[in-house]
């Protein structure tokens, strides 16, 4: 009986594929075993600034910025409390350490710093919280750190650059139409909300995707004139500007309403502190850190 003849194998096609294999576990993971691990973020250290009051709580194990940090951490990012009370040398060994900065809201702003007098109605200041504050955008602006500045803070980076401020809204705004930003009751400041309109081609419309948002408002100051290298990119009915953002390779972004208040009830609201970080860390992976 005649024996079949021994099958034929395409061994030059078997060379290569196993060559390639080599390869590619030189080069990695083994062939066959699937594609690399997810490289891990980056670490970004972003910058949360606390009053003096605010510090001792937060040396108590309280922290009063607690909805902040819950808003900004997530994995590869650590966040650096820098105090009011810290000194001169541990303010500055801090601020080397950033690849960010938030600003938070707080109290009223010092009108000395965009040359009026006070206002009847003006509401408790902070002067050492200004001084702090400022330093810390001059710093930020020189190393181009991206800035997030939520109420306060928003209006802290439009004073910096050399804007002004209603020192209390609903005596000074002149318009037909009103709106309520901020309710007090027994003393405290109680939730309201409103609508927005924002800026198509905004960052603030890249974030939600839409020209208009209902936001709530905790505030009676905001910006009168709009400091240098900014632009307004959302307002409420009555003309308030609730948004501004910077003009130049600077990253500054500033919104009048607490978005960091509002993640239950509207999830969407994270995205203000998610594109924040990814602005961070892609900044970071350039190398143009620290």
């Amino acid at each position: 009986m005649t024996r079949p003849a021994p099958p034929r194998y395409p061994w030059p096609l078997i060379a290569v594929l196993l060559l390639l294999c080599v390869q590619v576990f030189l080069a990695g993971p083994a062939c066959g075993q699937g594609s690399a691990p997810a490289t891990p973020p980056v670490t970004v250290r972003i910058g949360l600034v606390y009053t003096a009051t605010q510090a001792v709580a937060l040396a108590g194990g309280q922290d009063p910025l607690d909805q902040y940090r819950k808003a900004i951490a997530r994995p590869g990012v650590e966040i650096v409390p820098l105090l009011v009370s810290d000194s001169e040398f541990v303010t500055n060994e801090k601020t080397r350490l950033l690849d960010g900065l938030v600003l938070p809201g707080g109290c009223d702003i010092d009108p000395a710093l965009y040359g009026e007098e006070p206002h009847h109605l003006l509401e408790t200041v902070d002067r050492s919280l200004d001084s702090l504050e400022f330093f810390l955008l001059e710093f930020t602006r020189k190393m181009r750190l991206p800035v997030l500045g939520i109420c306060r803070g928003h209006q802290v980076i439009n004073v910096f650059l050399g804007g002004s401020l209603y020192q209390d809204l609903p005596s000074q705004l002149d318009g037909e139409v009103r709106v309520s930003h901020r309710r007090k009751e027994d003393g405290e400041t109680r939730r309201v909300a409103h609508g927005i309109a924002v800026a198509t081609g905004s960052r603030l419309f890249e974030v939600f995707a839409t020209a208009t948002w209902d936001v709530n408002s905790f505030h009676h100051q905001s910006v009168k004139k709009l400091g240098n290298d900014l632009r307004a990119t959302a307002w409420s009915a009555d003309g308030v500007v609730e948004a501004v953002e910077g003009t130049t390779d600077w990253y500054v972004l500033g919104v009048q309403f607490h978005p960091e208040k509002d993640l239950q009830r509207d999830p969407r609201l994270a995205l203000v502190f998610s594109a924040f970080v990814e602005v961070v860390r892609d900044r970071r992976a350039r190398g143009d850190g620290r």
